[in-house]
C-alpha cells in the first residue's frame, strides 16, 4: 500500500512541478488536502487533492500513514 510520504515524493517528482511549492492545505484524522503548483508554460497552475486516510493508523505520522481513496480536487476532473 502507498503512503502519504509516497504520493507526496510523486508530486514532487513530476516534471511540471514547482519546487517547494508542496504543502498540507488541511488535516484531521479522515482526510489530508494536499496543494501545490504546476508550470503551464510559465504560469503557475494551482492544483489540490483530497487523500483519505484510515483511522485505525491515526496514531502513527501522517507520512507514513497508508493511502486510501484519492480525489482531485482543482482542477476538478484532471
Amino acid at each position: 500500500m502507498a503512503t502519504i510520504q509516497d504520493k507526496m515524493t510523486e508530486i514532487e517528482n513530476l516534471t511540471d512541478y514547482v519546487k517547494n511549492s508542496l504543502i498540507i492545505h488541511s488535516l484531521d484524522k479522515k482526510g489530508v488536502v494536499l496543494k501545490w503548483l504546476v508550470d503551464n508554460q510559465g504560469v503557475a497552475e494551482r492544483k489540490k487533492i483530497f487523500i483519505e486516510l484510515s483511522i485505525t493508523d491515526s496514531d502513527i505520522a501522517l507520512e507514513s500513514r497508508t493511502t486510501g481513496k484519492i480525489i482531485d480536487i482543482e482542477p476538478p476532473g484532471d
